[in-house]
């Protein structure tokens, strides 16, 4: 019995590394899905009609002011986020109190996320960016912005990311909240993580209750775990009955008294040492699974499959062994060749076993690589524009900064700014001012062509350029160039200070050797370009410490 006991406890870890190995792409892809959506939301934050409507709604007295901002902003906010569907946005004080809101009947009142999730919060204010996994949060009917009182909303589940809001002086003055339904996209990602005819991947959160789509929910039904018209979202908590509720067993206690499943207990615990035994899950199925806890999303993660499923080859195999035992015992000696045919035999089942179980990952496992890689081109590439965004280019500059130093090379940093763009905006309207924003971003990149330069969106009407090994000159060269092009352009902008069309200003940094530092050279560059817009607009200014300094 010494060979069927190896083989079944090899044919055990290799079903574990198959769903871990599930497990932590299905993870990976979700923290991307989660960094994709909280940098597009800082790029927002970061914009200064944030800012402006948020001083507005502070200084407002009376509610019908504050129903015209929130007007505006909304309007403001539809042109931001019209490319996710299903979301809402909250502008939120440091009190908790909701300055501005997609829905009217939220003015003024302490938001519900805030009060459950205080600690969260505090993170915004003190900086830091927020992602909070599905909970369930009162909306208005979609087609009405009436007010409500709260017990007669729908609560929906709903995904948050959150950001801080700052003003001039570097001051957390807000956060900005935006909403998702995970049912859209975040529920979709572990659900490529399901293996097989029962396999299943599922996150939890931190009191044990079920954050993801259920694989059984018609059968939670049947079992009278969930009514009717009720998804297993945010309504199952992980426990064990204690009996195989599917086989029609009687649990000993009902499902408010039950303790977490194993695997829920020990996740919660961060212990995500192996487990090659079979645990009940959720209805009580004996299955194989391999668990996480996730920091960053704040929720435990899962991937099961039953153990029959797991293992029906080793099932197989066990049966055959058994049976040419039998027969060995019967004959005697008589056929000596015999264990022989079987060790062969066990040895091929067991291989089919693991080639099938290996497809079964491997094509889960390239669908969520797929996911994995477009995710990561989103979240490098400025959407709109689609060159690179802010995270590239903190990334890029981190990177040349260390070549520089190496190698004793001069690096330089040029800063854009559309002049006059918010007044392009608000006179041709914000989809004419993303249409600039894209012709500008093409003549950037048509006119640094170096291979090694680099060229990204900063945020709002910002670009900027790095330009390794290039002194003052040759940057002020490159500057006065895209300067040139741009206005040669002659995109309409009757409404400029400068011109009738549209023209940028540009701030040059240059910085070698042990000055080099990320903050000084985007804080020169920076400077630079404010001397260049209070010098007229449409002009190349260079830091010097001599001058501006």
């Amino acid at each position: 019995m010494t060979a069927i006991t190896y083989v079944e406890k090899h044919a055990k870890q290799s079903i574990h590394k198959s769903l871990f190995t599930v497990l932590q792409i299905t993870q990976e892809a979700l923290a991307r899905w989660a960094d994709n959506h909280l940098q597009d939301l800082v790029d927002i934050a970061d914009d200064q009609a944030v800012l402006s409507f948020t001083n507005k709604m502070y200084d407002s007295d009376s509610i019908n002011q504050q129903l015209l901002i929130n007007h505006d902003f909304k309007r403001f906010m539809s042109q931001k986020v019209r490319r996710y569907a299903d979301q809402t946005f909250l502008v939120i004080s440091p009190k908790g109190v909701n300055l501005a809101s997609k829905y009217n009947s939220d003015l003024g009142k302490v938001n519900p996320v805030y009060q459950h999730h205080n600690e969260e919060f505090s993170k915004i204010f003190a900086g830091h960016t927020l992602f909070i996994p599905p909970v369930n949060y009162p909306m208005d009917d979609q087609h009405s912005d009436q007010s409500a009182h709260l017990d007669e909303r729908m609560f929906v589940p709903t995904v948050f990311v959150g950001a801080p809001i700052y003003n001039h002086d570097a001051k957390v003055v807000a956060a900005l909240i935006m909403g998702f339904n995970p049912l859209i996209h975040f529920t979709r990602i572990t659900e490529l993580g399901r293996i097989g005819r029962t396999g299943e991947t599922y996150g939890f959160n931190k009191s044990g209750l079920l954050v993801t789509k259920s694989r059984f929910t018609q059968n939670l039904k049947l079992l009278g775990m969930l009514g009717e018209k009720d998804m297993a979202m945010l309504s199952i908590r992980i426990t064990d009955p204690g009996v195989n509720l599917v086989e029609g067993l009687t649990p000993k206690l009902d499902q408010a008294s039950r303790p977490l499943t194993l695997m829920a207990s020990r996740a919660l615990k961060h212990d995500e040492s192996p487990y090659y035994d079979a645990y009940r899950d959720y209805r009580g199925v004996p299955v194989f699974g391999a668990w996480l806890w996730s920091e960053a999303l704040g929720i435990g993660l899962a991937t099961e499959i039953d153990k029959d499923e797991a293992l029906e080859s080793f099932y197989v195999t066990r049966f055959v062994f058994l049976c040419v035992l039998a027969v060995i015992i019967l004959l005697i000696m008589g056929l000596a060749f015999l264990p022989l045919w079987f060790k062969e035999r066990e040895r091929d089942t067991l291989k089919k076993h693991q080639k099938n179980l290996e497809k079964k990952v491997q094509d889960r496992t390239e669908q969520l690589e797929q996911a994995n890689y477009k995710l990561k081109v989103l979240s490098e590439l400025d959407p709109l524009t689609r060159i690179a965004n802010r995270r590239l280019y903190n990334r890029t500059l981190i990177k040349e900064i260390a070549m520089a130093k190496r190698t004793s090379e001069p690096l330089s940093l040029l800063v854009f700014d559309i002049d006059d763009f918010k007044k392009y905006n608000d006179n041709y309207g914000h989809d004419n001012g993303d249409v600039i924003l894209q012709e500008v971003a093409k003549i950037l990149t048509n006119s640094i062509t170096r291979t090694t330069d680099f060229v990204a969106r900063y945020g709002g009407e910002e670009f900027v350029a790095i330009l390794p090994a290039t002194d003052e000159k040759g940057a002020f060269l490159v500057a006065e160039r895209v300067r040139i092009n741009i206005e040669a352009e002659n995109l309409e902008h009757i409404h400029s200070s400068v011109l009738p069309c549209v023209t940028v200003s540009v701030g040059i940094a240059t910085l070698k050797g042990a000055q080099l530092c990320k903050k000084e050279l985007f804080q020169q560059a920076d400077l630079a370009l404010y001397k260049a817009k209070e010098g007229g607009r449409n002009q190349v200014i260079t830091y010097r410490l001599d001058k501006t300094g």
